[in-house]
């Protein structure tokens, strides 16, 4: 599984899901993530999953302070947060495109908000 891109500047890239479980909205932030990545023809980037029941000691690891949230941290140590569920695609999107090389996010035809 491969967790980390390189972004257009050479830095690696790290992101990270953290849910609650099988909640109702944890389970639509994995479904909106893989959708849009696959959306974006990024399908090989995989986000390391940590669930906070399991973990809670993360939380102050990460200074995350709701779920679902989608941390993007590069090797210089910058974070940057998405929270929610992602349902808005376009949200979403760019944010990966903040992280992944450019050329690599063309939106194909048969993407579409879910």
């Amino acid at each position: 599984m491969n967790t980390q891109s390189q972004t257009d500047n050479g830095l690696r890239s790290q992101l990270v899901l953290f849910t609650t479980g099988d909640s109702p909205r944890s389970m639509r932030a994995r479904s909106n993530l893989k959708q849009a990545l696959k959306c974006l023809d990024v399908e090989d980037i995989k986000a390391e999953e940590i669930d906070l029941i399991r973990n809670p000691d993360k939380v102050l690891e990460h200074g995350v302070f709701a779920t679902p949230a989608l941390v993007n941290t590069s090797d210089s140590g910058q974070s940057n947060v998405l929270y929610g569920d992602f349902s808005d695609l376009d949200k979403l999107k760019e944010f990966l495109r903040n992280i992944i090389n450019a050329d690599q996010v063309e939106q194909p035809d048969h993407c579409t908000q879910p």
